[in-house]
């Protein structure tokens, strides 16, 4: 997929727009899935900060998106060259971010979507550091086994993010997940250790 910004007359205009790339393999695929994902967005409405979907086009097929410039959770837990330190988040700082996350999945479950894919890639943060939680790529209704009508799909999402009983080979759907799994299998990544009792 290929995104891009589109400026409308001031920084209050910013919108991301979200495609699939021109010469992209599997093309009507992913179109699917990209529609599928923009009107799950839009279902969700940008509540209890999911990222907001103003409009959904299809010819070509393209979402319009909330613009968010505060990077994602996984730019800021990547090192930097002078001061390793600084990708751990303060304890207070990761708490606040997994509960807004959290609060997200709830969101989206409340409506029957899940994720699939909760990372530190897909958790975006505002210029006033509010969370938005991305990419339904491959957000499924509960209990479906497609993401769009007709294309039937068994990536279970990013190794490492995605719930335990989609990794089974073949995955299955576990209708408890929604509740069991808030959001993924654990906290974001480098969240400190508590202090010593």
């Amino acid at each position: 997929l290929d995104r891009m910004i589109a400026a409308k007359g001031g920084l209050e205009k910013l919108r991301a727009i979200k495609r699939v790339v021109p010469d992209a393999s599997e093309r009507e695929a992913l179109e699917a899935r990209l529609l599928a994902e923009g009107a799950m967005l839009q279902e969700l409405d940008g509540g209890a900060g999911i990222l907001r979907c103003y409009e959904i086009h299809r010819d070509p097929a393209s979402l319009v998106l909330e613009f968010v410039t505060g990077g994602s959770l996984a730019t800021r837990l990547t090192p930097s060259y002078e001061d390793l330190s600084d990708t751990m988040l303060e304890r207070s700082a990761a708490l606040t971010s997994f509960r807004a996350v959290a609060a997200a999945a709830a969101h989206a479950h409340a409506h029957g979507i899940i994720h699939r894919d909760i990372k530190p890639s897909n958790i975006l943060f505002t210029a006033t550091n509010e969370i938005r939680l991305s990419d339904l790529g491959i957000a499924v209704r509960r209990g479906a086994r497609s993401t769009a009508e007709g294309w039937e799909e068994l990536h279970p999402g990013t190794l490492g993010s995605a719930a335990p009983e989609l990794l089974r080979a073949p995955p299955r759907p576990n209708p408890q997940t929604p509740t069991r799994h808030v959001p993924g299998a654990r906290p974001p990544a480098r969240l400190p250790a508590p202090p010593p009792p």
